[in-house]
């Protein structure tokens, strides 16, 4: 009836309306984040009582002879199994605390990322059912008589939208549903390399997938 397909555009319109709110607070976040990292990554505040060593890595920052370090390499130390001791290598001013702190604050980001093209996916998903029930909106049934053959071209068109809509409905339910299936529910424990390979590759992995690598 045309109350329940003015009551469905209204709830799409609400979902894409949420969508776009949390897009714009996971843009902000990443944007203040990725600077943050690599601010803190490449920091040189000295301690009270550097050494030589933390002198020759200052003056060799300031003569670009020092590698500076990025976000994308913090992301390949996270599953590096001597990733804290590179870390300290290549930036030895930095504390173990501190070590800690930007890698927390990697994975924080990486998280951010990958639901923010989660999020741009369900957009896309609601903006798809919403055009599909406009143009059922716009399908008036048919009042004339019949069409040849007997074939009501009308009410055949509507009723494979039905179909579509139902379809599309359920994509984006499911895909507003997913979750992360290799985080552990009691300690939130996870293996990172399943985290960076949904970073690389815009994704979010099923449990199907999850529980077929971590039975090799």
């Amino acid at each position: 009836t045309g109350m329940k397909m003015q009551r469905s555009l209204q709830l799409v319109q609400r979902l894409q309306a949420e969508l776009a709110a949390l897009k714009q607070q996971s843009q902000k976040y990443i944007y203040a984040a990725l600077n943050t990292c690599e601010v803190r990554i490449n920091s040189l505040a000295l301690p009270d009582a550097p050494s030589e060593k933390h002198l020759r890595f200052l003056l060799g920052q300031l003569g670009g002879v020092e590698v500076v370090l990025d976000f994308e390499l913090m992301v390949g130390l996270l599953i590096c199994s001597t990733g804290d001791a590179d870390i300290h290598k290549m930036n030895p001013v930095l504390s173990t605390e501190e070590i800690a702190h930007i890698k927390t604050l990697t994975v924080g980001t990486i998280l951010q990322v990958n639901r923010l093209g989660h999020i741009l996916r369900g957009e896309v998903l609601a903006k798809d059912l919403f055009g599909i029930l406009q143009r059922m909106s716009s399908c008036a049934p048919e009042t004339g008589p019949p069409q040849p053959e007997g074939i009501n071209f009308v009410e055949l068109t509507r009723r494979n939208m039905k179909q579509e809509v139902a379809l599309q409905a359920n994509t984006l339910a499911a895909e507003l549903m997913t979750q992360r299936h290799y985080v552990n529910r009691t300690d939130l424990s996870y293996d990172p390399r399943f985290l960076c390979f949904e970073f690389i590759n815009n994704l979010v992995l099923r449990k199907q997938q999850c529980e077929l690598v971590q039975r090799f």
